[in-house]
């Protein structure tokens, strides 16, 4: 099983609720990344077979096609493809077509916070057969780094440096 990043697909035709999704979570630190924003479902389906998102968070309420009718067209058309509704409206109809499309959870706007968002994220990760998220760990290492070549933390502790690479093939980096 390969360690990847959760691409994740923003469905939300309201700008200032997708400005605050991308800054709600430090998406790859906890193993994400965006791929891509559609304004409604239309668009995401014109997106879907480019991006190849594992996770689409979606809207209801959208013009053109809305989140009941294109949560059905993505579990019938991608039944891997993994789906979270936010929505203003506690419809209990709403609710219960979009479970029955196949939606991994269904969360008012108003009470969305981070942790459930990552709760709710990472119980679809347990919906997608073979994906498996890099650790937080991989990421801050990749992220030391890629900093230090960059010459953002040219100033690093060598010995804490050198406890979390050991090995002299390390040296390469200028740290004994």
């Amino acid at each position: 099983m390969s360690k990847n990043y959760c691409k994740v697909l923003i469905v939300e035709d309201e700008f200032i609720m997708r400005q605050g999704m991308k800054h709600m979570l430090e998406w790859e630190r906890e193993g994400f990344t965006i791929v891509g924003e559609a304004t409604n479902g239309q668009e995401a389906l014109e997106l879907i077979d480019t991006l190849k998102p594992n996770i689409i968070i979606s809207d209801i309420v959208m013009p053109i096609l809305n989140g009941v009718d294109f949560s059905k067209i993505v579990q019938k058309k991608y039944p891997d493809l993994q789906i979270i509704i936010l929505s203003s409206y506690d419809n209990f109809e709403y609710v219960k077509n979009t479970l029955l499309n196949g939606a991994v959870d269904y969360i008012l706007k108003p009470t969305l916070n981070p942790s459930q968002l990552l709760v709710t994220l990472k119980k679809a990760v347990d919906r997608i057969p073979g994906l498996e998220l890099i650790k937080n760990e991989d990421v801050y290492y990749n992220n030391l780094i890629e900093r230090y070549l960059l010459g953002f933390d040219s100033k690093l502790d060598n010995t804490k440096f050198s406890a979390i690479f050991p090995n002299t093939c390390f040296r390469i980096l200028g740290i004994n």
